[in-house]
């Protein structure tokens, strides 16, 4: 999730003074799993996942509930409020955790920067947040007047969303399981078809929404889906290389980053933008299979939505 909050340091300041904090160590358990979700990071070459985009150059903020927040990846001296961490090149760490803190982008010290709150601690499902977080900073930093990518959608038109309309939520979840039968298709020619199908289904249910409803779902995709696909592309990167195990693991988050396109209606509960994470991911997979990495570029150059370059794509 993103936004432009860029009131951490503040908070740290307040609570800490202006000097640096003298800080206990972050605990030595959470300490070693997140160095190796750095190193993992690392490990990614630039361009592999997006054309510019570089997540070891993007600093990121750590909040362990009730413990405090550790700062890797920062490129020169510490900010205020941030002690060295030992043994730990760019990292710093501060007894502060914000309270209500959420996983987004914000700023520190007049540098971008994504910040994460840890829940489970799994490596996987670290490197992917982690990645899908800096992909958010790097769209931010990338905004230009008029350019769709990095612009974000209208997150108040949620609350217009017609999510009691019979007609568009049957047809919504019609696109939700087309996409899986493209993903799943045995031939680029099956996938291609497949895909003709989707965007055939998409245009005409977006013609009865209504231009500001079907630009907030495309922004959307944008924003959270291509975020999402970033994130879950780098596990599939790295899985390349990892031993069965980590490999295993590796995918099954990327697996679990996508969703479930057979039910995307059926929660409730949740708010209908974790729909486009996945919609958006899905198509984003869908290109790399049927345009390779050309689809990225095209995408930014000719301000395109995902779906506009899916239906050139298949035709």
């Amino acid at each position: 999730m993103r936004n432009r909050a860029s009131g951490f340091l503040a908070l740290v300041l307040s609570l800490c003074g202006t000097g640096n904090l003298v800080a206990q160590n972050p605990p030595q358990e959470s300490l070693g799993l997140l160095v190796e979700v750095r190193q993992h990071v690392e490990r990614l070459r630039s361009d592999e996942v997006w054309p510019g985009f570089e997540p070891e150059t993007i600093p990121v903020l750590y909040v362990l509930p009730n413990q405090g927040t550790l700062l890797m990846g920062w490129p020169e001296a510490l900010p205020d409020g941030f002690a060295a961490v030992e043994g730990v090149p760019g990292a710093g760490w501060s007894e502060a955790a914000e309270r209500g803190a959420a996983s987004t982008g914000t700023n520190l010290g007049g540098r971008g920067a994504a910040q994460i709150v840890v829940g489970e601690l799994r490596l996987a499902a670290l490197v992917g947040i982690t990645v899908h977080e800096t992909f958010h900073v790097f769209e931010t930093s990338r905004q230009r007047p008029g350019l769709r990518f990095g612009q974000g959608e209208n997150s108040f038109l949620v609350t217009r969303y017609p999510i009691f309309d019979v007609e568009n939520e049957a047809a919504f979840a019609l696109e939700g399981r087309t996409l899986a039968a493209t993903l799943s298709a045995a031939t680029d020619s099956a996938a291609r078809e497949l895909a003709r199908e989707f965007i055939a289904v998409r245009e005409a249910r977006q013609r009865r929404l209504g231009a500001e409803l079907a630009e907030f779902e495309q922004l959307a995709e944008l924003n959270e889906g291509l975020a999402q696909y970033a994130g879950a592309r780098a596990l599939q990167i790295l899985a390349e290389d990892a031993g069965e195990q980590a490999r295993a693991d590796l995918l099954a988050e990327a697996e679990r980053m996508l969703g479930d396109l057979q039910g995307l209606i059926t929660e409730r509960e949740r708010s209908i933008r974790l729909r486009y994470y996945s919609t958006g991911m899905a198509m984003a997979l869908t290109l790399d299979r049927l345009a390779g990495d050309g689809w990225k570029y095209r995408l930014v150059e000719e301000n395109l939505t995902l779906q506009d370059v899916l239906a050139q794509a298949s035709g």
